[in-house]
């Protein structure tokens, strides 16, 4: 009997010793389990992080499912808390540093370079008004950008940060080299840019900051056209020689230059003769700060020459962003509609001449006619005008009968406005005006240049 106790005792004693060791080694196996799996997890992280940072879209967003954790970035390197079990691994430098507590998910957001690690990504609200949670978010409320995400020690590029805006995207950190200066394209993300040296007097810039000491980055005078902006001390303006001073008024009689189609072989030389000629045959020799020729920057394209009515409506078009008195369109070459014809002005304030021969005379004749003066080796030296203020034909009671040469009375000669192809003797582009055609631009031009005698 005791021997049964015995052997049933020691059977009972080896089942529960099996039993711990079985526990013992289902735990371990477990413990070990959990802790490969969190490890795996946190391996996955690093692994997005590095595809993200190295992905070339400008915005990329990718949220997984985390086991609950605390997760800390810092310097390059990601600490990962789940329980009792710490890991750290290697990340991009790009990755923002950030902390994140009691999470189970969290999100990569890719803006441009940076990339961010949040506890879950959220929706933009877009009630107009921006909220800090929504600054990384590049949320459209927060545009701008708005002041909440400045100085937030985070140079969102997607809200419109940059260098000049936000102290969150400093040049500084770049090197001593780099100088804020958004406005040129050379610039990166940040508006950033690379200067070995700083512009000198009379060099093309884009901000002040490009400029070396004592010097703003100020337009250009009207008569330059090269670039826009250069470097000049402060109220100076560069002319293309040296910086001048900008005059505290500007001239009110501005005659604008188009190029039609293409580009004029010296236009800036050219338009300088015609500032000069328009000065001196004309009563504004009195006022000659009240003139200024300007060419415009862009060449005025798909212009028919054939169709005046659309040439004009097109001179227009690409003049809108200038300031002017006259336009004048200028076209390199000769006439395919109308063979040996130089010019023709039909509208009031606007002229198209062809600039092979002397543009400064065949400008100035056909700014004769947009005050109304005719062609007079047809006539008189003023024509009569209809509502559309366009030179008509009259018959002997002065009525409109049609469009071309008017005014059937005794010519002026000696007049730049007698062209040398329709005239007789005495008439071939004569240095003036004649009398009567001067006394009219007189009255006309009176109010650009007042006490005129």
């Amino acid at each position: 009997m005791s021997s049964e106790f015995f052997f049933l005792s020691s059977l009972i004693l080896v089942g529960i010793v099996f039993f711990s060791i079985f526990h013992a080694y289902i735990a371990t196996q477990t413990e070990e389990a959990k802790k490969a799996e969190i490890q795996a997890e946190v391996e996955r992280i690093a692994f997005i992080a590095h595809r993200i940072s190295k992905d070339p879209s400008s915005y990329l967003q990718y949220c997984l499912d985390v086991t609950p954790s605390n997760i800390t970035i810092e310097g390059g390197l990601l600490k990962y808390e789940s329980g009792k079990y710490k890991f750290v691994v290697l990340v991009p430098h790009s990755i923002e540093d950030s902390r994140i507590f009691e999470t189970t998910k969290v999100c990569f957001v890719k803006k441009n370079e940076r990339v961010s690690l949040l506890s879950e990504q959220k929706d933009c609200n877009l009630n107009g008004i921006c909220e800090w949670e929504e600054c990384k978010l590049s949320c459209r409320d927060c545009y701008g950008p708005n002041s909440l995400c400045t100085n937030d020690n985070f140079c969102n590029l997607g809200i419109k940060e940059n260098c000049k805006n936000s102290l969150d995207c400093s040049c500084s950190f770049l090197g001593q080299n780099y100088v804020c200066c958004p406005e040129n394209p050379a610039s990166n993300n940040y508006g950033c840019i690379y200067l070995s040296e700083r512009k000198k007097k009379g060099e093309r810039c884009q901000c002040n900051e490009e400029c070396e000491k004592g010097l703003k980055c100020n337009p250009v005078s009207p008569s330059f056209n090269h670039y826009e902006k250069a470097c000049c001390e402060e109220d100076k303006r560069w002319n293309g020689k040296e910086c001048e001073t900008i005059k505290t008024k500007e001239p009110s009689f501005i005659i604008l230059l188009i190029q039609v189609n293409q580009e004029v072989p010296d236009i800036l030389e050219r338009a300088e003769r015609l500032k000069e000629k328009w000065i001196s045959i004309t009563p504004l020799r009195n006022c000659p700060e009240e003139v200024e020729v300007v060419v415009a920057r862009e060449i005025c394209n798909d212009v028919d020459e054939c169709k005046p009515l659309l040439t004009y409506a097109r001179l227009i078009e690409c003049a809108r962003n200038y300031r002017y008195t006259r336009i004048v369109g200028v076209k390199h070459g000769t006439y395919v509609c109308k063979p040996g014809i130089g010019g023709y002005a039909p509208f009031y304030g606007i002229a198209t001449i062809v600039a092979d021969k002397r543009l400064e005379v065949y400008a100035a004749h056909e700014l004769g006619h947009t005050f109304g003066l005719c062609d007079e080796g047809y006539g008189n030296s003023l024509c009569s005008h209809c509502a559309s203020n366009i030179c008509l034909i009259t018959n002997s009671n002065n009525e409109c009968v049609g469009s071309g040469p008017c005014c059937p009375n005794k010519p002026e000669i000696d007049s730049i406005m007698c062209p040398e192809d329709t005239c007789g003797r005495g008439c071939s582009f004569a240095p003036q005006f004649a009398p009567t055609s001067y006394a009219h631009l007189q009255k006309e031009l009176n109010k650009y240049c007042g006490g005129m005698r």
